[in-house]
């Protein structure tokens, strides 16, 4: 019900915000047709998937601002249930392979995505940030062989060797496949807090793969 009443706020402050609803099976696309992973899909009974597209023109602002760079680019797609009496929000990212530089590319534009849909949330009455579980999803087809060993050679360096440490985020996250990573700074007097990564790997035979959201929860 929190989720119909949150939707019903967006709209009437936000008319034009392209919501999709879902029954059974929620899909996230990946609008390049050259992408080796196109599509993720899950299985929840009902959601909600807002187009990116919605916090884009926050983007702009952050631009002409002079921002940092983390704020120029958004996440796949958005997704937002209920599952056991709690409210979740996916934020979600299609990758073709798992390259660490993309990885860490994916993290920054879940990152951009989360401040700016909760900006653009945070003026609605029935919107409580807390009562939200964010969890980002990160889905690529494994490393080829020659960068899986090059990971695998980095994740035997320790975490604050300077060779390791820029690529710290991803290679945690293809051993673990999920993570909780600490706050991340904006500014002295501006934080968010901690979010769950999980990443998803995809068969290489395959471009299209359903999830299973009990791994995320």
């Amino acid at each position: 019900m929190m989720i119909e009443n949150l939707i019903h706020s967006i709209q009437q402050l936000y008319p034009d915000c392209p919501i999709t609803k879902s029954h059974s099976v929620c899909c996230i696309n990946e609008s390049n047709e050259k992408a080796s992973v196109r599509q993720l899909s899950f299985d929840i009974q009902e959601s909600v998937v807002v187009d990116t597209t919605f916090v884009k023109s926050l983007s702009r602002f952050f631009q002409s601002n002079k921002s940092d760079e983390v704020f120029g680019k958004e996440c796949d797609g958005i997704i937002l249930f209920e599952h056991n009496d709690k409210n979740y929000c996916f934020l979600v990212e299609l990758k073709s392979a798992f390259d660490t530089k993309e990885i860490d590319k994916a993290q920054k534009q879940i990152l951009s995505t989360h401040v700016k849909l909760n900006m653009a949330l945070g003026l609605l009455a029935d919107y409580s940030k807390s009562d939200f579980e964010f969890i980002g999803i990160i889905a690529s087809q494994k490393p080829t062989d020659n960068r899986l060993r090059w990971i695998e050679s980095m994740n035997r360096l320790p975490d604050d060797d300077p060779a390791k440490k820029p690529h710290l985020f991803p290679i945690k996250l293809f051993f673990e496949n999920y993570l909780e990573e600490k706050s991340y700074r904006l500014n002295p007097n501006c934080m968010y807090e901690k979010m769950k990564y999980c990443h998803v790997t995809v068969p290489p035979d395959s471009s299209i793969y359903k999830a299973d959201i009990a791994k995320f929860l």
